[in-house]
């Protein structure tokens, strides 16, 4: 005959497994929450801490590789007032439009001679490449403040030459740093070419990091947006329609908050590198900037 299994009852037995149960949870619950909070209390510490290392990834080069790789590309030291190289400057080019370039964080301005390919070819422009502090050749550490700082000695150099318009390219960084000169340099920025900008730098770590409180973190903030409210001539915007490092829809957002005579242009297929896109579009963005 098939027998039933003997069900045993304890009352205390089963609370006392049931107190044991719930409480261990809870405990355990309790540690990783704090631990999870001391560790994001730490990462957020580190992002404040080291956040220029972050923004910033300044290459260098010896003078010498500089002075062989200027010369391939048709390039010359650029000196201010006091004989301190601040860039190089083109051998070509008519002295009625200079172009200051302002690059991006990757690489050194001798990486940008293909800016003079086209404006060589559309416009006889000459070429200023300006080199930050702390990058290629030149000495000092970057910062939004040191970045700013040159660009706008470099504004004020070209500008004493009273005829000269002065029109400048950002890339990425750059735009941020563009913008900044333009917000305080109205009247000697001719036009402006927005290279895959952004808003503000703390929308574009945002876009990185959403779980941050980047707002708050960061110091160097970029606000492209607040910068160009006032600023009276002619942008051209370019984003990458596929740029995993400044989303496009924070150039566009920039586009639409201007104000101003603004044209975009938006680089199909491209990631952050668009430099191919200025070689067939260059011609019709000196044509909207001139208004020609």
């Amino acid at each position: 005959m098939k027998r039933e299994p003997i069900a045993i009852s304890c009352t205390h037995c089963d609370r006392l497994y049931s107190g044991f149960y719930m409480a261990l949870p809870r405990s355990s619950m309790g540690i990783l929450i704090l631990l999870l909070l001391l560790g994001y209390g730490v990462i957020a510490a580190a992002v404040y801490l080291q956040q220029d290392a972050m923004i910033f990834f300044p290459s260098k080069q010896s003078s010498e590789e500089g002075d062989r790789l200027a010369l391939r590309n048709g390039f010359e030291p650029w000196r201010n007032a006091m004989g301190a190289q601040i860039g190089w400057q083109s051998m070509e080019g008519g002295p009625a439009n200079a172009l200051l370039v302002l690059h991006g964080n990757a690489g050194y301005a001798l990486h940008r001679t293909y800016y003079h390919e086209y404006s060589r070819h559309a416009g006889k422009w000459k070429t200023y490449l300006l080199e930050y502090p702390g990058y290629g050749i030149r000495a000092g550490r970057p910062t939004e403040e040191s970045l700013t700082a040159a660009a706008l000695e470099a504004v004020d150099i070209l500008a004493e030459m009273p005829e000269r318009k002065v029109w400048i390219l950002g890339e990425s960084l750059g735009s941020g740093v563009a913008a900044a000169v333009a917000s305080q340099r109205k009247d000697m920025v001719s036009g402006l070419i927005l290279v895959t900008p952004f808003d503000s730098l703390v929308s574009a770590a945002r876009s990185h990091y959403p779980w941050l409180p980047v707002s708050m973190l960061l110091r160097t903030r970029f606000e492209s947006d607040k910068n160009l409210a006032g600023y009276p001539g002619p942008v051209a915007f370019v984003v990458a329609e596929n740029d995993p490092v400044v989303p496009p829809e924070l150039g566009k957002r920039l586009y639409e908050a201007y104000p101003g005579r603004k044209q975009l242009w938006v680089a199909q297929g491209s990631g952050h590198d668009v430099s191919s896109f200025f070689a067939r579009e260059w011609p019709l963005i000196v044509k909207f900037l001139t208004g020609a």
